[in-house]
């Protein structure tokens, strides 16, 4: 049974998430600001983003998080939001950059969390690639809605992070 669940499980995560291809960038920044070590995030996430960012966030008891990214896998995006909720680290979009897709789901982890003026969060529903056309996911939306709903966000607010088409954004407005 564990075995049939694993195998299950796996095909979901090759379904969902398609193939990797570069990872993310996760580095800590040389220089703390006001006494956050600074994590940056850039590129597009991929499956093991998820284990990376884990083995960054477990050496720092406090830290921001900066994202630029059109995001990538959802499963690495649940697990960085995961972690950067259960380390009650701060994330921020900063000036100039976007922050879109699964990159958003993670930055929705924190309990503070920032964008600056120029920034863009962008949301839309989960999805799946098949021959090259995003299709809405059930799983995935599922997987995202359980996770938004433990963060604490409103049926409206999950409503409108899951409104947007695959192939749209749904950008954030201050």
């Amino acid at each position: 049974m564990i075995r049939a669940l694993f195998l299950s499980v796996s095909l979901l995560a090759a379904f969902l998430y398609g193939t990797p291809a570069n990872s993310a960038d996760i580095t800590v920044l040389p220089k703390s600001i006001g006494g956050l070590s600074v994590i940056e995030i850039t590129g597009t996430l991929e499956f093991s983003d998820g284990d990376k960012f884990a083995n960054v966030a477990t050496t720092y008891n406090s830290a921001l998080v900066v994202f630029s990214s059109d995001g990538g896998n959802l499963l690495a995006a649940l697990r960085i939001g995961q972690l950067i909720r259960l380390r009650h680290f701060i994330t921020l979009v900063p000036d100039g950059a976007r922050c879109a897709s699964a990159c958003a789901i993670a930055w929705l982890g924190s309990e503070k969390r920032f964008m600056q003026p120029t920034a863009r969060i962008g949301f839309h529903a989960a999805s799946t690639i098949e021959n090259g056309i995003a299709i809405e996911s059930d799983a995935g939306n599922a997987l995202v809605g359980a996770y938004l709903s433990r963060l604490g966000l409103s049926d409206s607010a999950i409503f409108y992070i899951a409104q947007a088409h695959p192939n749209e954004i749904k950008w954030m407005t201050k």
